[in-house]
């Protein structure tokens, strides 16, 4: 029976490994430089050794030797940076005496510094975030400060003074990339790719940037693609996992490091019909017949404890943490396999009293500041008219949907000048007078957003604005009006930011109170139809984390997407008692959110492309 040794005992995806070989037959050891480990107590481990540090790498080495004549192991198999690291150096000198699936010295060296990784990148034309040599060639903010060698060591800085206090020898310094992170994941066999598969994350802890703890698979062309391109330049050998975030600002993935070793959502690969672990064993013993790139999209995984890291870090992610438990999403809690469950508890536990206590909890990192709302809002309304002029300017669109159009159009709400010239402007709105008195429309429907049954792919443009917010259901309006839209059509949206305070204020207070502050602060008309506050619902699920999901399922381009303000709101209302009675509200909501509240940042724009269609 093959005999293989799983290093670094303690990680949680050298459990995923240890189980996925054992649940296969295979007579499993597990390793590491800790007495108890996550990985010693599976039911799937059969032994365990306990070696030097690999930062010792001659002692580390000798063990593992060692151990491989004395068990008869077969495979050894590093999971962690410092054993994939040493196991790769020493490569020629162990696989004597066991198979070792780990790429070449001269690629792992690329691989495993950030710093040679970042110059490989962009010799191969793949994206990196601006990285500067030194801290004084700096210029911006906020960046990121990280360890050029291994994971962690990750600090975010947000201005001059800080990053002058912080120790970047050793490490690379990068312009901070908002978005989602994306990973592709491949085992090669000396340069061929066997094994291929990739997911987005979900939730992650640290919440500012660290491992999933929930993440889904997908696939996506160009994702696969950058990844390759890659792997087969590295002339890779083994597992990689090639990470990349999808910049908010422009959709397009910035490469943030290779990990060149098994990575920690493993699990996730495994239940998609990926098992990564037994495949690299069988290659690493000549027995991978055939290539496997076929796996199950739109799986969820989520690691239960490190979930409720993450929950405690955010608690307004309660809702989706919740849903997958109702859902019953996968996860690493095994019911054959419990004993590894109760040591997560138990640290889990000890981690929470520990990081909360030395206040490390929630931003361990650091936090991130972007720019300042009040500073950033003249640039984020140029950029928004700059694409939209361009944009008009090549492709004027002839059929135009004004989706909740009201008495008086979108348009007249717009924050930049927007024309549809020799356009047929179509609107929909459920009131037939607020239709009759608008005289920017060529045709007019009576009818709801959320049920009304658009004509398919029939409009270029599609505009919906400050509408959303106001409809019970408005992810069956977004349905309905991503299907209304031509492919390669726009959709542009206006919604207030949900996790700002004036939203906030809006949701927890009555409709009657809307009316009265509205009239008493701006002179606001009390009736809806003349132009007052109209009714609204503000569901959480319009927050902009949830919104970049919809629009990723429904394969949409996200062109252009800002959250911004127009100013303080203290400094416009007109009497002292109310811009005071304001910064009080401001300063709670701040504290009972846990500073996730957003005082300024109140609006949200996302201009959006429906893929085009096949050639």
């Amino acid at each position: 029976m093959t005999r293989v040794l799983v290093l670094d005992s303690e990680n949680k995806n050298a459990l995923a490994a240890i189980r996925s070989l054992g649940r296969h037959g295979l007579t499993v050891i597990s390793g590491s430089s800790r007495r108890l480990t996550r990985g010693s107590l599976s039911r799937f481990s059969s032994g365990r050794v306990i070696y030097p540090s690999p930062e010792d790498e001659d002692a580390f080495v000798s063990s593992i030797i060692k151990s491989a004549e004395t068990l008869g192991i077969d495979v050894v198999l590093p999971i962690g940076d410092a054993t994939t690291r040493a196991a790769s150096k020493h490569k020629a000198v162990i696989a004597q005496h066991a198979a070792v699936p780990v790429a070449d010295w001269t690629a792992m060296q690329i691989a495993s510094s950030k710093e040679e990784t970042v110059a490989f990148a962009m010799r191969q034309g793949v994206q990196v975030p601006r990285t500067y040599d030194d801290k004084v060639a700096v210029k911006q903010f906020p960046v990121v400060v990280k360890r050029s060698l291994g994971a962690g060591g990750v600090r975010y800085v947000n201005d001059a003074a800080e990053l002058e206090r912080v120790d970047s020898n050793g490490a690379v310094i990068q312009d901070f990339i908002p978005g989602e992170g994306y990973g592709f994941f491949a085992l090669f066999d000396r340069g061929r790719e066997r094994a291929i598969f990739m997911h987005r994350r979900i939730r992650e802890y640290p919440v500012t940037g660290g491992a999933s703890t929930a993440a889904e698979s997908l696939y996506d062309e160009t994702l696969r693609d950058l990844g390759l391109r890659l792997l087969r330049a590295l002339d890779w050998h083994g597992v990689a996992m090639v990470e990349f975030k999808k910049d908010s600002r422009d959709s397009q993935y910035k490469l943030m490091e290779i990990n060149p070793k098994f990575w920690g959502s493993l699990d996730l690969a495994i239940v998609s019909g990926v098992d990564f672990p037994w495949l690299t064993v069988k290659m690493a013993l000549g027995e991978l017949d055939e290539d496997v790139t076929d796996y199950r999209v739109g799986v969820r995984f989520r690691w239960v404890f490190d979930d409720l890291m993450h929950l405690a870090a955010r608690p307004s992610s309660f809702t989706d943490v919740m849903r997958d438990f109702r859902e019953s999403v996968a996860d690493d809690v095994s019911p054959d396999d419990v004993k590894p469950a109760i040591f997560d508890a138990a640290k889990t536990v000890g981690s929470l009293v520990t990081r909360a206590a030395t206040g490390r909890l929630r931003r361990p990192h650091g936090d991130v500041r972007l720019p300042d709302s009040d500073a950033s809002q003249d640039d984020t309304l140029a950029r928004l008219s700059d694409f939209l002029a361009r944009e008009f300017a090549q492709h004027q669109p002839r059929n135009v949907l004004d989706a909740g159009c009201g008495f008086d159009s979108a348009r007249a709400g717009f924050p930049v000048p927007i024309e549809f010239k020799n356009a047929c402007v179509v609107g929909i709105d459920i009131s037939s007078s607020a239709l009759d008195r608008n005289r920017l429309l060529d045709e007019r429907i009576v009818g709801d957003l959320q049920t009304y049954p658009l004509p398919r792919n029939a409009f270029d443009v599609v505009v919906c604005w400050d509408v959303l917010e106001h409809l019970p259901r408005p992810y069956e309006a977004l349905e309905n009006l991503v299907a209304s839209t031509r492919p390669g059509g726009l959709i542009i949206l206006g919604l207030p930011n949900v996790l700002a305070v004036k939203s906030l204020v809006a949701k927890l207070t009555p409709y009657s109170f809307h009316v009265w502050a509205a009239a008493t602060a701006f002179g606001a008309p009390r009736n809806p139809a003349e132009g007052g506050p109209i009714p609204t619902h503000l569901r959480l699920s319009l927050r902009p984390s949830r919104l970049v999901r919809f629009f990723e399922d429904q394969g949409l381009t996200v062109e252009y997407l800002a959250i911004y303000g127009p100013g303080r709101l203290s400094r416009a209302l007109p009497r002292r008692w109310m811009r005071i009675a304001w910064r009080v509200t401001t300063a709670v909501a701040k504290i009972v959110s846990l500073g996730r509240a957003e005082s300024e940042r109140s609006e949200v724009i996302a201009i959006l492309r429906t893929e085009a269609s096949p050639q």
